[in-house]
């Protein structure tokens, strides 16, 4: 009997053992599947990032354009003006030179 009781106690020790390499078995698995599910996540979130980065950049680029049309617009609009202005500026100068001359006239009929 204690040759039965050894031959059962061998099987159990070995069915365990083979249940606790079946488990190990299944945990690498499982190891494996987390890490290529951690792959697929990574990819996933370097697309996200890439589309971010992209519709940023579309973004800043249309800011900038428009910003350098502002900018065109502003530099033609006086440009436009500048012809006037310096008519306008020119008119004054001669109205100045004008009453120069004219207290000119009048400070020689003083003096004469």
């Amino acid at each position: 009997m204690g040759e039965s009781q050894s031959r059962y106690s061998i099987v159990e020790r070995l069915t365990r053992s083979k249940l606790d390499i079946i488990g190990e078995q299944s945990k690498l698995k499982d190891v494996l599947k987390t890490r290529e599910q951690q792959i697929e996540i990574l990819t996933d979130d370097l697309e996200n990032w890439k589309k971010d980065i992209e519709q940023e950049t579309d973004k800043e680029q249309r800011e900038k354009e428009l910003k350098i049309r502002e900018a065109e617009r502003d530099y033609q609009n006086y440009k436009d003006r500048l012809s006037d202005l310096e008519k306008t500026y020119t008119s004054k100068l001669q109205a100045i030179k004008e009453a120069l001359k004219s207290i000119q006239a009048i400070s020689k009929d003083s003096v004469a």
